[in-house]
């Protein structure tokens, strides 16, 4: 009778041991939960992270020498109102017709 209990006792503790480190712990069923809750995040951010990528290779693309046109850079430089040296910009009004 004794044994019998101690017997129980034991598995049922064991028992207890093994669903306690079920439930919590670094590879438990929760942790496990929330590392794929993460995993969506980081997915997500990564996919964000490549389009921003993307995006400036395209602009990066147009800054070639190869690609670069010298009127529209010159065009844009001087909307800015930046000259090379030599050079004298003369603002006119437009005239509305």
């Amino acid at each position: 009778m004794l044994r019998s209990i101690g017997l129980m006792t034991f598995f049922l503790l064991f028992t207890g041991y093994w669903v306690y480190h079920l439930m919590n712990g670094p590879r438990s069923v929760l942790a496990r939960a929330q590392i794929l809750e993460e995993q969506l995040y980081l997915t997500q951010e990564l996919g964000r992270i490549e389009d921003d990528i993307s995006a400036l290779r395209v602009q990066i693309s147009g800054l070639k020498p190869e690609t670069l046109d010298a009127d529209l850079l010159t065009e844009r430089l001087h909307a800015l109102s930046l000259t090379l040296p030599g050079e004298a910009l003369i603002y006119t009004t437009r005239s509305a017709n």
